[in-house]
């Protein structure tokens, strides 16, 4: 591209941007993401900062489409990722792979369409939202959403957590969850794993636990698997006034919620990008969550790695 044509891409209407990248994904959806003959389509590279020539051009654009695929509703995700050849099991023309996707997700090849038009929708906005584009992850994976549950009405409080993760590669068949817990001072941590992992192994670090889950069957590029698993504490003393979350990932979504007996804290605060060590720091302001039927919620969208996001109560 010379000089006059990028000065006329940097003029073009936001409009013309949209639907020629649109198009761009479509494309690429149809040519199959594993096809040795793939020529990424230009407007692609573009929004990305490539040029066909880049080092790692394909994985960069895989990354960026699965990063921005984690953002989508589950059945136009995996309809989006399916057709256009992400599943190893899933190959051949780009009508075969349709075929192949409709059987594996029990729907209509109508249905399936609808999806993967709606995700070429979505994927084109999240590429064009600047500041707020999902990240490029070289990661293992990409946490889609998480709900935690802190009950505080019993003398052991208990811990539970629901977790939604997407593989950004083949084979992931274990993860690793990570607890900070400094006032906790007995030598056996009481964690388990309800559903969806086994518990492989658990190793206190000082003032800190790290938990490694096994996953009952390998995940492969594009797919989802949920997970829950519970803490339960030897007495309130163990436990800050603070619930927070420290994502090692990008995470999509998550739900805090903190459950009270009859007292009830005189403030409640969300938490929202601060640095984890901030979290406790009175210089640092919250925003007030209100309290009902002894229940309060916090919601967080778009979290990123090394930020801290969470819930903060004073009696």
């Amino acid at each position: 591209m010379d000089s006059s044509e990028k000065d006329a891409a940097s003029t073009k209407h936001p409009g013309a941007l949209a639907s020629e990248l649109f198009n761009a994904v479509k494309k690429l959806r149809s040519d199959g993401i594993q096809n040795p003959d793939l020529q990424i389509p230009e407007p692609l590279l573009t929004t990305l900062g490539l040029t066909p020539d880049s080092p790692f051009a394909r994985h960069l654009v895989s990354k960026a489409l699965l990063s921005c695929a984690a953002h989508l509703e589950e059945n136009t995700r995996s309809a989006f990722l399916f057709a256009a050849g992400f599943c190893r099991n899933i190959t051949g023309s780009p009508g075969e792979r349709v075929n192949h996707s409709a059987t594996a997700l029990n729907i209509g090849r109508r249905t399936l369409y609808r999806h993967i038009e709606k995700a070429a929708h979505e994927i084109t906005h999240l590429l064009l939202a600047g500041d707020h584009a999902p990240a490029l992850e070289n990661i293992d994976f990409i946490t889609t959403s998480t709900h935690c549950r802190l009950d505080l009405r019993d003398d052991s409080p208990a811990i539970l957590l629901n977790r939604t993760v997407m593989a950004l590669r083949d084979g992931i068949n274990a993860l690793y969850e990570h607890l900070f817990l400094p006032l906790l001072r007995d030598p056996e941590l009481k964690y388990y794993a309800l559903e969806g992992c086994k518990l492989s192994d658990v190793r206190e670090n000082g003032d800190s636990w790290t938990v490694q889950l096994r996953l009952p069957h390998r995940l492969n590029v594009g797919e989802s698997h949920t997970f829950s698993v519970s803490v339960r504490l030897p007495n309130h003393d163990c436990l800050e006034p603070v619930f927070g979350l420290a994502p090692v990932t990008s995470m999509h979504a998550a739900r805090i919620e903190l459950h009270f007996e009859a007292r009830l804290p005189r403030l409640v605060e969300r938490i929202d990008r601060a640095w984890p060590a901030q979290i406790m720091s009175p210089t640092l302001s919250g925003q007030p969550v209100e309290v009902m039927h002894n229940k309060a919620v916090a919601t967080f969208r778009n979290m990123q790695p090394g930020w801290g996001y969470g819930v903060r109560w004073a009696w």
